[in-house]
């Protein structure tokens, strides 16, 4: 007879409780939604610059400058690729 009454008094607490939690859901979405657009938007950044690094490879005297342009430029341009990729996947996710 115990073990019912703490269930039934567990049960009324999480049917009391459960719309503060979809409010911390929807919270924590927008939250994730945020960080999630400034994500894109720092990746678009990036991607850019490194496009703008591997154009600069023209402007290099040396066969090293070159490459070493083209590598910085590459990775800069996969890493924000990357970010935008999963930024854009996490906001289509949350929408």
């Amino acid at each position: 007879m115990v073990n019912w009454r703490v269930g039934s008094l567990i049960s009324y607490l999480f049917s009391f409780l459960t719309p503060y939690f979809k409010v911390m859901d929807t919270a924590e979405n927008r939250e994730k939604l945020k960080t999630a657009q400034i994500n894109n938007a720092l990746g678009l950044f990036i991607f850019v610059f490194g496009i703008i690094v591997v154009f600069a490879m023209i402007f290099a005297n040396t066969f090293i400058q070159k490459m070493t342009d083209l590598a910085a430029g590459l990775s800069l341009v996969l890493i924000g690729g990357g970010m935008m990729l999963k930024s854009r996947k996490t906001i289509k996710r949350l929408k």
